[in-house]
């Protein structure tokens, strides 16, 4: 079942069987996981799940949310500099981390690359944490890279001195700070800039209309690709048309002003290989396709 159900009063019913999950992989998600007493989940981050489970044997009485906090990045809708790649930006980051424990620790917070080049101010920082103590920390960004997955981290090391009932150690936890895009679902046409895989590469675009409850995602230009096919995952759903889709919203969609998990692209050959190419993370089901934008309705504000 989803971690959902298990943290839900579904989930705290008495069940004789065991409890699993699958594709758990946030920090919230992998907290949850170890808090309500899973047999088993998978996870494509391993290093952070085993975090999360010494968390809960480190601080059994924090109830609290993970303690490292980030914002999510917005990426910008038009295409970004040739040299740092489509998906990139420059931001100012705002995140707060919190001690777990119920002792003093040391946190060392620094930035963790995967997956492009950034630039960073204002990291690593260190500061002194009270039981239970939050603090906020804030930095400057810069960079990115050509495809989405692989967000960047802001890893912090919680370490202690030997007190006691307990000896020195550490606990390293991490936050990944996703990087998002945003649709408006609008009865105005909207062009989609679709991330270019390389500088000398021209863009592929589609164009985004909402008719009544539906929405669709039609094939403006290919580029320089050829043969394309338009795909579309909205809500959980997939959709693939050859010179677009019509997808249906929920029925509440304008009662949820952030949104809906959306992303869109086009699959399609260059140079006799199939390629695709993504507006936002989440169009396949690759390990590291990272994570879908949002599709929002017209602010009613």
């Amino acid at each position: 079942a989803p971690i959902a159900a298990w943290s839900s009063r579904f989930g705290r019913e008495e069940w004789p069987v065991e409890r699993w999950s699958f594709d758990v992989d946030a920090p919230a998600e992998l907290l949850t996981a170890c808090r309500v007493g899973l047999h088993a989940f998978t996870t494509r981050e391993p290093r952070r799940a085993l975090a999360a489970r010494r968390l809960t044997t480190l601080a059994p009485h924090f109830e609290g949310p993970w303690p490292v906090e980030v914002p999510e990045l917005e990426v910008d809708h038009e295409p970004g500099s040739l040299l740092a790649g489509d998906w990139s930006g420059t931001w100012t980051v705002r995140a707060r981390i919190v001690n777990p424990c119920a002792f003093p620790v040391r946190a060392a917070a620094a930035l963790g690359v995967r997956r492009g080049v950034f630039d960073v101010s204002g990291l690593p920082q260190t500061t002194d944490l009270g039981p239970g103590e939050a603090r906020e920390l804030a930095f400057e960004l810069t960079g990115g890279a050509r495809r989405p997955g692989g967000d960047p981290l802001l890893l912090v090391r919680y370490a202690w001195r030997a007190g006691p009932g307990r000896v020195a150690g550490h606990l390293d936890l991490d936050a990944p700070l996703v990087r998002r895009r945003t649709a408006i679902a609008d009865a105005i046409p909207r062009r989609l800039f679709l991330l270019r895989d390389g500088p000398r590469e021209a863009a592929s675009t589609l164009v985004l209309r909402r008719r009544a409850r539906h929405v669709t995602v039609a094939l403006e230009s290919p580029g320089h690709l050829h043969d394309p096919r338009v795909v579309v995952r909205c809500a959980g759903k997939s959709f693939r048309g050859a010179r677009g889709v019509r997808v249906p919203l929920p029925a509440d969609f304008d009662e949820r002003p952030e949104g809906i998990p959306f992303t869109c692209g086009l699959v399609a050959w260059e140079g006799g290989e199939r390629v695709w190419r993504h507006w936002a993370g989440g169009l396949t089901d690759a390990p590291d396709a990272g994570s879908p934008g949002f599709l929002r309705p017209i602010s009613r504000a």
